[in-house]
């Protein structure tokens, strides 16, 4: 069966460009390997993660957030069924700020306020984000 899980969180100290590199690296080939897929959307300091897979899967990324002390304020905005991937061909799309998009790196694109409001209004969440950090 497959699930979604979108949650948010603040990074309990900021991300370098070199951390969040050295994350993501890490996070596309374990999400390969137990077949998850997803869109993480990282600015000044805020995650928002949309990730895809079978329901253990999701379980045990679910549980190792929370404990994880990297985040800070994390809350769950939507877990269930999904009839098909959203993100099928990656094991973990990236937006962030426009350094990444700078750096010219495949797989990572600039942060835009809009993709995370559609994602999180496709999941059947409200778009009022209510972080300051995201406010336009």
């Amino acid at each position: 069966m497959l699930e979604c899980l979108v949650y948010r969180s603040k990074a309990t100290q900021p991300f370098s460009c070199r951390h969040l590199f050295l994350l993501l690296s890490r996070l596309a080939p374990a999400n390969r390997k137990i077949g998850v897929t997803g869109w993480m959307f990282y600015h000044e300091d805020h995650f928002f993660e949309y990730v895809e897979g079978p329901a253990g899967a999701l379980d045990g990324i679910w549980s190792r957030v929370r404990s994880d002390p990297r985040h800070g304020d994390i809350e769950l905005l939507s877990r269930g069924q999904v009839e098909s991937r959203r993100f099928g061909g990656w094991s973990m799309a990236f937006h962030s700020d426009s350094l990444w998009q700078r750096l010219g790196l495949p797989g990572y694109s600039l942060a835009v306020r809009d993709d995370l409001v559609a994602l999180l209004a496709s999941c059947g969440l409200a778009a009022d984000l209510n972080t300051k950090s995201l406010s336009a």
